[in-house]
């Protein structure tokens, strides 16, 4: 069953809507649930988020949740970055590949839908990880180590985690700095405590949040135009 906002979101589209629109139509041919969130189309099975489909300025991608536990036998995963611990993508610049492929595709889908509805978890056998901490979502990095309370927030809270694993990694890094520019723990927790429903939302630090920026997805002040009144969301 498709969702009245995905159809609107994929109706507005001015790049990769046919590429996205045979992507929906695959994911769905393979049974998951279709939902609206973090203003993305988004799949599930039982219940348990599976995958994501992500319009980029060079790319469209199937970033699935859970991606560095599944099989790869074509090569076709990406890691999103390098504090990215779970999801993986597959960048498509195409409809046709997407057609091409899908046998190979609905192979991924299925076994992720398999992987979230068992709850299953960590790498596939024969997959290259890296340790994870006791409730990490994010690999440690030579330049930005994630804060401890980001990992323990993390592993309460997994809409936070896939939200802002669904970031790209320019934006996750913004936000990394940020948390850790304190040296005190309370201050990185209300940090992130209070940037939570911005990540939901999936803006980045410095992305537009009044819809009247002519420099998206940047703020560039036009919400002064609103008065002193207004109030930014989030």
């Amino acid at each position: 069953m498709t969702h009245p906002e995905v159809d609107a979101y994929l109706a507005d589209l001015d790049r990769w809507k046919e590429a996205l629109t045979e992507l929906r139509a695959l994911v769905l041919s393979c049974g998951l649930e279709e939902h609206w969130k973090w203003r993305q189309p988004c799949y599930t099975a039982q219940g348990k988020n599976v995958l994501i489909l992500g319009n980029f300025k060079d790319s469209c991608v199937l970033s699935f949740f859970n991606g560095s536990a599944l099989r790869d036998p074509h090569g076709w995963l990406v890691k999103p970055g390098p504090h990215t611990q779970h999801g993986r993508f597959i960048r498509f610049t195409d409809a046709h590949t997407v057609r091409e492929r899908a046998d190979e595709l609905r192979a991924y889908v299925f076994e992720a839908a398999d992987l979230a509805a068992r709850g299953a978890g960590g790498a596939a056998e024969g997959a290259t990880t890296s340790a994870r901490g006791a409730a990490g979502a994010l690999e440690p990095s030579g330049q930005i180590a994630p804060p401890e309370e980001l990992t323990q927030t993390f592993a309460e809270d997994e809409v936070y985690e896939a939200a802002f694993a669904a970031l790209t990694p320019g934006r996750q890094r913004a936000y990394l700095m940020h948390f850790t520019a304190s040296d005190t723990p309370a201050t990185r927790q209300t940090r992130i405590d209070r940037l939570r429903p911005r990540i939901l939302a999936g803006k980045g630090m410095t992305d537009c949040v009044c819809g009247l920026t002519k420099k998206r997805p940047g703020c560039d002040g036009s919400h002064r135009a609103l008065g002193p009144d207004w109030k930014k969301p989030f």
